[in-house]
């Protein structure tokens, strides 16, 4: 990793800043909250920036509003295709149902039923498929064939701009902060706010969170270049699965990255049942990864200043008592949804 952001931070911020004005009127501002509860355990000053609560349940509506409200006409009409596990997808069903551009989701058949009823709700065709992997080479060959516009969680520059916008709100809401932590799956988020705060505030360590069962990003920091690695499931499927080798993501995220780190699965429920009992905040265990690294006590950020993002909230009641039971907890530790 270089000590330098990459040149196109100064171009991401200023996107950033350009995009935040066309989808603030389709957003929420989310709340930043100092939480006492997480300080006691961590030895940090520690914030939670409650993206759960932005619309549709996740902070994933800042890149779909900005690609969709930056197509041109000549577009406009053309469906749009998103494989997803979910949240994704809902944050293109919802910016299609804003700007009235038509969208086809397609998702893993395992997808959390409470994700599925919110991508019917904002209007959304629905095709089911084995895993997220076959569904992303259907959506992209559907596109392919008939002109849709395809549009990626992660490896589009519209994603990694729109997530650049969290990262405006976090410099203005807490600008001396130390460490930030965001969950990372395609890489999308970390890249975003990675290039907003290392532009704006170039001391601020960035550190990602990833699942113990699915490696990807740990293996392509330490190596420094993509390669195919091992998974397994997650019950944090958002940040889970195959990453596109070719991802524009990486490059942003090996420069911009200071660290990314691993939660187990027990880690990962223990965080999302303490986020309800301690904060009364209903959080998905995609969402909770980072509080997952806030809880661990192998990981103290040293009394530093520190934020976490809670990504998203979309998770079925069922399934979240399920998976927060005492009882059953053992057995949904290495299991998806």
């Amino acid at each position: 990793m270089s000590d330098g952001p990459v040149s196109d931070t100064g171009r991401i911020v200023a996107d950033a800043r350009d995009a935040l004005e066309r989808i603030a009127p389709h957003l929420r501002r989310t709340a930043l909250e100092e939480s006492a509860a997480a300080t006691a355990y961590n030895g940090a000053t520690v914030w939670f920036k409650h993206e759960h609560q932005q619309v549709t349940g996740s902070f994933k509506p800042r890149g779909s509003l900005t690609k969709l409200t930056a197509m041109p006409p000549s577009r406009t009409l053309r469906r749009v295709i998103a494989p997803t596990a979910g949240n994704h997808g809902i944050g293109v069903s919802y910016a299609g149902a804003s700007t009235g551009i038509p969208v086809s989701v397609y998702v893993p058949v395992a997808a959390d039923e409470s994700k599925r009823r919110q991508l019917l709700s904002w209007g959304a065709q629905v095709s089911e498929f084995p895993d997220i992997e076959a569904a992303r080479v259907a959506a992209r060959r559907e596109a392919d064939r008939t002109g849709a516009v395809f549009s990626s969680a992660y490896n589009d520059r519209d994603m990694v701009v729109g997530a650049a916008t969290l990262g405006l709100e976090l410099v203005e809401e807490l600008p001396d902060i130390d460490v930030l932590l965001v969950p990372i799956g395609g890489g999308g988020l970390a890249a975003g706010v990675g290039a907003v705060l290392r532009h704006l505030r170039p001391n601020i360590q960035i550190w990602g969170v990833a699942p113990a069962t699915s490696p990807t990003w740990p293996v392509w920091h330490r190596a420094g270049a993509p390669s195919t690695v091992t998974l397994a499931p997650s019950v944090a499927e958002g940040i889970s699965g195959p990453i596109e080798l070719t991802t524009m993501t990486f490059p942003l995220v090996q420069e911009l990255v200071h660290r990314i780190i691993t939660v187990s699965e027990a880690e990962i429920i223990d965080a999302t049942r303490w986020l309800a009992a301690e904060l009364q905040q209903l959080v998905e265990p995609s969402g909770a990864a980072s509080a997952a690294a806030i809880l661990s006590a192998a990981r103290h950020t040293s009394g530093a200043r520190t934020a976490a993002v809670l990504t998203g909230r979309n998770i079925s009641l069922d399934r979240f008592i399920r998976m927060t039971a005492p009882a059953l907890h053992a057995d949904d530790t290495t299991t998806a949804p």
